[in-house]
């Protein structure tokens, strides 16, 4: 421009598509005639300062923190349980690994708490038969631990005359 008469005035602005040094806009169309002298007023890319996040699944917390915080972000912690990822190993990040931040957001990391924990209540198995017993176990998801055989004057042949975890008992 300035081989042509014309003056430029550069104002530069951070822009994740547009690549660095590159001309963003101006203020004046292509091929609009102008008067000698006139300045055009150029806003140019600066680039993007956003830093690719690292995938830290299955790492410690530890080392999951430090590679985060190295990589320019701040950093906090949630955890959830998992069946998939081992106790204190980070299980997702959001944003995800991959994605592309600015430096200094925060990304929160997710720790496993191991798998998710149910209390259940023994129901009372007392009076039902064998088969009876442990299929009313499964329905609870629990199953049955030993059993052994006793003789009853009050409960018929092949049933429960007691159990060693009382019924209503809150068990894992």
């Amino acid at each position: 421009l300035n081989d042509l008469g014309l003056g430029t005035r550069v104002t530069t602005q951070e822009d994740e598509t547009v690549p660095e040094n590159a001309v963003i806009s101006q203020d004046v169309e292509k091929g609009t005639m102008v008067d000698k002298y006139t300045t055009i007023n150029l806003m140019v890319s600066s680039g993007s300062n956003a830093i690719e996040i690292p995938d830290v699944s299955g790492k410690s917390l530890e080392d999951a923190t430090s590679a985060l915080e190295d990589a320019g972000f701040k950093v906090s912690q949630k955890t959830e349980s998992s069946d998939k990822v081992d106790k204190d190993k980070v299980t997702r990040t959001e944003p995800a690994g991959g994605e592309k931040m600015a430096a200094e957001s925060n990304i929160t990391i997710y720790v496993s708490s191991g798998p998710e924990v149910v209390e259940v209540k023994v129901p009372s198995l007392v009076g039902m038969t064998e088969s009876a017993a442990k299929a009313k176990l499964e329905e609870v998801n629990l199953k049955a631990g030993t059993v052994s055989e006793e003789n009853s004057s009050t409960v018929t042949t092949g049933c429960v005359i007691s159990q060693n975890v009382a019924s209503g008992t809150s068990v894992e």
